[in-house]
């Protein structure tokens, strides 16, 4: 009499060719897709105000290193919507292109999502983009994509575009990041902007969204925006959940009024330790009185900026 083999006895006899040729029939893989071997958990959190419900957990799914264009970007989207398996998925732009005017596919998904939206891009957890943002209709292109996209499960966002900005692109990326409002899994935010529109800032920095952060980094050479970062310290929620905080090239901030600010902070409740860079000088006196509040805070140079400057991008290729 044969014995029928069990589902255990025939994974451990399994060869690595065979679980990989089997993973990549289960997960459709794409080309220029990258798959990660783990799960991407956060693992248990000691701040419950951070707790949300979330979709199983399946591999990470990453399309990175490429530029791409706003009805590009929605294709992708709709791409890992349609999936069988319901990846988690992360897009890093190198930058982001004007659509093909003379494309007609380009022009219908862009038409589609742009005025007849929204679309949801459910299990998108990681978005980065970069490149200049200051070309006028590359940059009104991608504040229209971010007013068309909604993104309940994102965790992670970096938006790493110097250059001109405009109120109206400021306006569709506050908006993005504070909505949906009750989305909760939102922790790690990257700016990289010249910011313009200052009532904009202080108002996304005072949300509810902002007050879930555990991970804040700003860069932004825009004058008179140090005030509204001391402020939204300070005052209001002052960031409960902030662990670590990064204020590159923010024009007459120092180490003393950021600790300051973050002193009013640890004695109206906030005493969780929280680690601090910044692209000022931080004396010896300062350092000691920061630990004295569980924070620790160091000076950064140009090699650790959110975006390097040109000169140093340049040496580096060289």
């Amino acid at each position: 009499m044969v014995k029928a083999r069990t589902n255990k006895q025939m994974a451990s006899t399994a060869g690595p060719s065979q679980l990989r040729s089997d993973a990549s029939r289960r997960g459709h893989v794409d080309r220029g897709v990258v798959i990660e071997n783990k799960l991407h958990s956060s693992g248990p959190s000691s701040l419950p105000v951070l707790s949300a419900v979330r979709s199983p957990r399946t591999a990470f799914l990453k399309r990175g290193g490429v530029s791409a264009s706003g009805d590009e970007i929605l294709k992708w989207i709709g791409d890992f919507r349609l999936r069988e398996d319901r990846p988690n998925y992360g897009f890093d732009i190198a930058d982001f292109n004007a659509i093909d005017s003379n494309s007609q596919t380009a022009g219908a998904i862009w038409s589609k999502a742009i005025n007849h939206g929204p679309v949801y891009a459910h299990r998108l957890v990681s978005l980065v983009i970069r490149g200049n943002n200051s070309v006028k209709t590359t940059r009104e292109q991608l504040a229209d994509m971010l007013k068309a996209v909604v993104a309940p499960d994102l965790e992670t966002i970096k938006i790493l575009r110097p250059g001109i900005s405009s109120g109206s692109f400021e306006e569709a990326l506050y908006g993005f990041l504070s909505a949906p409002s009750e989305r909760a899994t939102l922790k790690h935010v990257s700016l990289c902007w010249c910011c313009c529109y200052q009532t904009g800032l202080s108002k996304y920095l005072e949300s509810a969204a902002a007050s879930r952060l555990v991970l804040l980094h700003l860069q932004t050479n825009a004058a008179n925006v140090k005030d509204t970062i001391l402020h939204a310290l300070a005052g209001g929620h002052r960031f409960p959940n902030l662990r670590r905080l990064s204020l590159q090239n923010i024009q007459g901030l120092t180490a003393k009024n950021l600790l300051d600010a973050l002193q009013t902070r640890y004695m109206r409740g906030h005493r969780r330790p929280l680690s601090v860079e910044i692209t000022s000088d931080v004396s010896t006196d300062i350092s000691k009185r920061a630990r004295v509040l569980q924070i620790t805070m160091k000076r950064i140079g140009p090699d650790d900026l959110l975006v390097k400057p040109a000169k140093r991008v340049k040496e580096e290729l060289d």
